[in-house]
């Protein structure tokens, strides 16, 4: 089973503290990896983790957000009522 698959699961069914601690243990994370977590905490609605994450990804620098992230944190940022960061990660 991968990295990525363990992470969905635990996401799913709402051990997000799980899936927050596989991820920090992971040799290597790609945009699949962080889609994981942070489609995590938007499912679980913890959508200012969502932002959290999505800043933390970007600080990172080494994985490039595809348009699945940008669907969830848009999505966060609605919830949110978020609209000005909203047109940020839009842009």
């Amino acid at each position: 089973m991968s990295w990525n698959t363990m992470l969905n699961g635990y996401a799913n069914n709402g051990d997000v503290e799980a899936c927050e601690q596989l991820f920090e243990e992971m040799p290597e994370r790609n945009v699949f990896s962080w889609n994981g977590l942070i489609g995590g905490y938007a499912h679980n609605e913890r959508f200012f983790e969502v932002l959290r994450c999505f800043k933390r990804m970007l600080i990172d620098g080494l994985v490039v957000p595809n348009d699945a992230t940008l669907v969830t944190v848009l999505s966060a940022c609605a919830r949110l009522g978020a609209l000005d960061l909203g047109k940020w990660v839009h842009v």
